[in-house]
């Protein structure tokens, strides 16, 4: 008797001991902004974390049927993670307040255990195929009743019957607390749960100088207690105007703000006209001008696309876009530009998915392939030359340089048909002396370049990008005659 239950503790024992790694690693498994360089993400463990993916926020039975079933939406959601997982991708964003995961979905204080397992069940998902998810609490701008179902909430019209009521409204703030501390219960100690977002676009709400800052302040201090584990951001309309400046200068000077996010899209109704430039250069301006605010946090483009006029639909370039020169510019320009991660597309089904575009995620994470921006350090650079626009990165060990058709664009391939040509053989100048590799995107080719003079690297012909990547051994060719840096500062 004494032997068997010595044998069953000894088995309890080995079990929680078990159990206790299986959280050890987990906790690995979660995100924080690094110590070391505070520009990118990180593992508890230590180990860098490049997000690479795109919105997945909710299914849209329009464009697949008029009367979706659950297990029709299951597939849905199924089929994208596997894509970007399969595609080397890592991330992704869920409206779990969208009508398949809303835990609150018809009366105020009642919840919804169906809707609450529908999440369970992607986040599940998303560990299985290591996918990082950054989950959206709530979306709605109005409790009044409105053409669109996605932006208004009318179980509040007994409380309050505007924007402004419900958050200055204690009860409200309550019935929010909850519906996290729901979800949190639930899947907060899942490993792909990385990031809490408190609103999709919180400016929409209202002015962020009156009311909204206020309860968003607030919230973003009570959410890190219900996600103890979670990085928790807020977000805020694209920004295309003259009145998104303050709103944006807000968001990157909030102190429990953990990152900074921009939305931006190529716009035709957008009075800022760099929302009608070249994707890539949309992109990487959106990046530039966070910086400018206050870059100490990772920064990320965490929504982008195309659109009609004033956000009207999806844009009617997504038809002609077969090959993916929206989505590849959206993926590497932000990045290069010293993001974090990849831009992030919001037009998940209506672009990447009508056309099968999920590749574009493996030639972007084979671009970067390798690469520990955390330990480069890299230092931000760009300049022209006749034909190409050259987004740089100068580390420690690597230079990265992205190579991009200045005469390819949006308008001139899909607007004026002309497609993008061949880029002729040049020679570029490198910045540093090392192993030099030439990376072709479009076609997924790696070439050994010719280096002339041991200064002058032979880009070879290429259509639409080419990415360079130089190891070396950290010393600038153009530092490397003064003795000590030191003598620079």
């Amino acid at each position: 008797m004494k032997k068997i239950i010595i044998v069953v503790m000894l088995f309890a024992g080995c079990l929680a001991f078990s159990n206790s790694n299986k959280e050890s690693e987990n906790m690995k498994k979660f995100l924080e902004v690094s110590k070391e360089n505070p520009h990118y993400f990180v593992d508890s463990n230590g180990k860098t974390f490049i997000p690479i993916g795109v919105n997945l926020c909710f299914y849209r039975p329009g464009l697949y049927s008029d009367d979706p079933k659950v297990e029709e939406t299951y597939q849905a959601y199924f089929h994208w993670l596997d894509k970007i997982a399969e595609n080397g991708g890592n991330y992704a964003r869920l409206w779990v307040s969208s009508k398949f995961f809303n835990v609150m979905p018809d009366k105020l204080w009642e919840f919804s255990s169906e809707n609450l397992e529908h999440l369970k069940t992607i986040v599940k998902y998303a560990e299985k195929r290591n996918i990082k998810l950054k989950i959206t609490l709530e979306q709605f701008r109005t409790p009044q009743k409105t053409s669109s179902a996605s932006f208004s909430d009318t179980i509040y019209l007994p409380l309050v019957k505007d924007m402004r009521e419900y958050c200055e409204s204690e009860e409200c703030r309550k019935i929010y607390l909850a519906k996290a501390k729901y979800i949190a219960d639930a899947v907060g100690n899942s490993p792909s749960i990385v990031a809490v977002e408190l609103w999709n676009e919180i400016s929409a709400m209202g002015l962020i100088h009156e009311y909204v800052g206020e309860w968003s302040d607030y919230m973003l201090v009570e959410l890190q207690k219900i996600f103890p584990r979670q990085l928790i951001v807020q977000n805020l309309g694209s920004y295309d105007r003259a009145d998104c400046y303050g709103d944006y200068y807000y968001l990157c000077n909030l102190p429990n703000n953990a990152f900074y996010q921009v939305h931006r899209y190529l716009d035709p109704g957008a009075p800022a006209q760099i929302c009608q430039a070249p994707m890539d250069i949309l992109c990487a301006e959106s990046i530039r001008e966070l910086k400018n605010f206050n870059y100490d946090k990772p920064i990320l483009l965490a929504e982008t696309g195309a659109v009609k006029e004033n956000h009207s639909g999806a844009s009617p370039l997504y038809e002609l876009d077969s090959e993916g020169a929206l989505l590849h510019d959206i993926l590497f320009a932000p990045f290069f530009t010293g993001s974090a991660g990849s831009g992030q597309s919001w037009y998940w089904d209506a672009h990447i998915d009508r056309w099968d575009l999920w590749w574009h995620i493996k030639r972007f994470a084979k671009a970067i392939e390798g690469i520990d921006p955390i330990k480069e350090h890299f230092k931000v650079g760009f300049m022209e030359t006749a034909e190409c626009r050259v987004y740089m990165l100068h580390g420690k060990t690597h230079d990265l340089y992205w190579f991009r058709d200045k005469f390819n664009t949006w308008e001139n391939e899909f607007i004026k048909k002309q497609p993008p040509q061949e880029i002729q053989e040049f020679y570029f100048p490198l910045w540093a002396i090392g192993a030099v590799e030439v990376y072709l995107p479009w076609i997924d080719q790696y070439i050994t370049p010719e280096i002339k003079d041991d200064f002058f690297c032979k880009i070879p012909k290429f259509k639409r990008s080419l990415v360079l990547r130089i190891k070396h051994n950290g010393k600038s060719r153009y530092l490397s005659h003064v003795p000590s840096l030191n003598v620079l500062k």
